[in-house]
């Protein structure tokens, strides 16, 4: 049976390409995540696709058009306020500062949320401040409460210079 499926190839393992084509009876192939196709798509009785990556394509075009950026939700991790005042959150543990970044030029209110894991309350903004010159939140937690500040935040992946 032929066609329908596309198989993602990428450099160097041009006989599974072939047997997996085979097998699946993939009909198209396409390269992976924006890696650049094998020399042997060429070779292939199959339909051609590029897929575009802007993370990883064209960088000269995503540093000059910010506002067209991937952007994604992440979920910070939890953190309990073990007292009265602010709780420091660093809102890229656990991710990459490298491919990511926090989106400060936005609608902070609309955009970040801040939410208390033992309430499941969304706090206002006015319980909280996002500091720009670190990854991090200041939250005015209640004392005691299991992760007061589990921060949901847009970010974008990081272009290379």
């Amino acid at each position: 049976m032929q066609g329908r499926l596309t198989l993602p190839v990428e450099h160097g393992i041009d006989e599974q390409i072939r047997h997996l084509m085979d097998r699946l009876g993939a009909d198209a192939i396409r390269n992976s995540d924006g890696t650049h196709l094998p020399p042997i798509a060429s070779e292939l009785d199959a339909k051609v696709y590029s897929t575009y990556f802007p993370a990883r394509g064209d960088q000269q075009w995503a540093h000059a058009n910010p506002q067209d950026r991937v952007r994604l939700y992440l979920m910070s991790s939890p953190r309990p306020a073990l007292k009265p005042g602010p709780l420091a959150i660093d809102v890229l543990e656990g991710y990459l500062d490298e491919q990511f970044a926090p989106e400060f030029d936005c609608d902070q209110s609309k955009h970040w949320q801040v939410i208390d894991r033992t309430t499941g309350e969304t706090l206002s903004p006015s319980a909280y401040r996002i500091e720009r010159t670190e990854a991090r939140a200041e939250i005015v937690a209640e004392a005691n409460h299991e992760a007061a500040g589990g921060l949901v935040t847009i970010l974008e992946p990081q272009v290379g210079p």
